[in-house]
């Protein structure tokens, strides 16, 4: 079977990697960790750590799994709300790219953070990217406009990757602590990427 449209997008996007993203990785991670890479795509964060790090993809996506495992790298078709491994497995969680963000849903958001938390170990940290609500150049007189007319209500709009949750820095952080995870920014507030690193409560 031939991979998607989709997936071949998101293969042709592999590798860019942002910078601030790379940089907290490399603060954050140990050679001896094991690594959970949730919502892993077609295996974008995988080839950088494979096999430098121990290192395991889990995606929803048959294409995106098919694609990782033609790069060598291990992953598995698994739901991030019902993940199949025990309880305090991993040292590190990666939910990077707006994966969170992409769940438009907060329940499903909630159930996907509670698994992350699950399957760390106490002490563990997950590192999540998210799309900051704060307006930038290009999207301000879309708040603007938004702000009008829906206030408080949850919103989506749409990037190349696809329909986002734009977080604030409050909401982000309640999301993360309802899950027993105490979050710390790693970027500034006015930056179009929020990228926490979040200890698991022991």
């Amino acid at each position: 079977m031939k991979p998607g449209k989709y997936a071949i997008k998101r293969l042709r996007q592999a590798g860019r990697l942002k910078g601030k993203e790379i940089q907290v990785l490399k603060k954050h991670i140990r050679r001896e960790h094991k690594i959970l890479d949730l919502c892993c795509g077609p295996g974008t964060h995988l080839s950088r750590l494979h096999p430098e790090y121990d290192v395991t993809g889990v995606d929803i996506s048959e294409d995106m799994v098919r694609i990782a495992r033609n790069n060598n790298a291990k992953a598995h078709l698994a739901d991030a709300r019902k993940l199949p491994f025990r309880d305090g497995t991993f040292h590190v969680v990666l939910l990077l790219g707006y994966s969170l963000g992409s769940m438009l849903d907060k329940k499903h958001r909630n159930e996907t953070l509670s698994e992350a938390s699950r399957v760390l170990k106490k002490g563990g940290k997950l590192i999540l990217s998210l799309k900051n609500k704060a307006p930038d150049p290009q999207s301000a007189s879309f708040w603007e406009q938004w702000e009008k007319k829906n206030r408080n209500e949850a919103v989506a709009y749409y990037e190349i990757s696809g329909l986002i949750h734009p977080y604030t820095i409050d909401e982000a952080e309640d999301e993360i602590r309802n899950a027993r995870l105490i979050p710390r920014l790693e970027t500034r507030e006015s930056w179009p990427d929020i990228i926490f690193t979040c200890r698991k409560m022991a």
